[in-house]
């Protein structure tokens, strides 16, 4: 998997997944709960966190489990109908169903919930420790604090249909932030990639994801800026902002 691999796998929030899908998919809706943050695995990770650790039984995400085998279909389901397009998807979706399938068919409604922990934490564990290993050595061999940082730049870096940084075909690019600047014209901001463009991209060691954004910005040049919106270069928008006290 790389890092664009790894977005989907363990990000990705609703309005992304939704562009990026044609609106096929959007975030897992656990009832009692609402929809996760993300369709990925981080999405899962965040409720399963407290539930592993106060063995909360009770919580909602545990209650949906005994009632239903639902979550164990869409996670898998996800990266296949997307391989088309990663096909290193597809090998975290049969490694997924063939432990969901091994649950479904085993073990007791009251017990999914424990075996539905065990297999998402060693999938999410395994998806962090790749993407920091493609890091820069002061990343992966730095502090986990460090390292959780450096996941940000997987967290705000993928594809979507909507915000590309060429006009005539997807590639990645950065979100301003996230849920509310996840597709679209409002996705890719110039004053927010050059802010967070040497925390995301070069302390982490991903200097083509760096170069790439630089120079779509730079192709847009006019009158010595470049766009605070980008929107895949096609229609670019500068913002001119004046100090207040030169409007009265």
């Amino acid at each position: 998997l790389d890092l664009i691999d790894l977005n989907i796998v363990m990000y990705r929030t609703d309005g992304e997944e939704m562009d990026a899908t044609s609106g096929a998919i959007g975030a897992y809706d656990v009832p009692g709960m609402g929809k996760l943050t993300y369709c990925g695995l981080e999405g899962w990770m965040h409720p399963l966190r407290n539930v592993i650790k106060y063995n909360d039984l009770g919580h909602s995400l545990c209650g949906h489990l005994r009632q239903g085998t639902w979550a164990m279909g869409y996670i898998p389901d996800r990266f296949f109908k997307q391989a088309t397009q990663f096909p290193h998807l597809a090998a975290p979706a049969k490694w997924l169903t063939e432990r969901f399938e091994r649950v479904k068919s085993t073990v007791p409604p009251y017990l999914r919930p424990k075996y539905f922990a065990i297999i998402i934490s060693e999938a999410y564990k395994t998806a962090r420790r790749v993407a920091i290993e493609q890091c820069s050595d002061f990343v992966s061999s730095g502090h986990s604090f460090t390292q959780d940082l450096a996941l940000v730049a997987v967290q705000m870096h993928g594809v979507v249909q909507s915000a590309s940084l060429d006009p005539e075909k997807q590639t990645p690019s950065l979100a301003a932030g996230l849920p509310h600047f996840s597709s679209g014209w409002a996705r890719c901001w110039g004053r927010d990639v050059f802010i967070s463009l040497r925390g995301l991209f070069l302390t982490t060691g991903n200097f083509e994801f760096a170069k790439r954004h630089i120079l779509a910005f730079a192709s847009t040049l006019k009158h010595g800026l470049i766009p605070n919106l980008l929107d895949s270069v096609r229609n670019p928008r500068y913002l001119m902002l004046t100090p207040e006290w030169k409007r009265h």
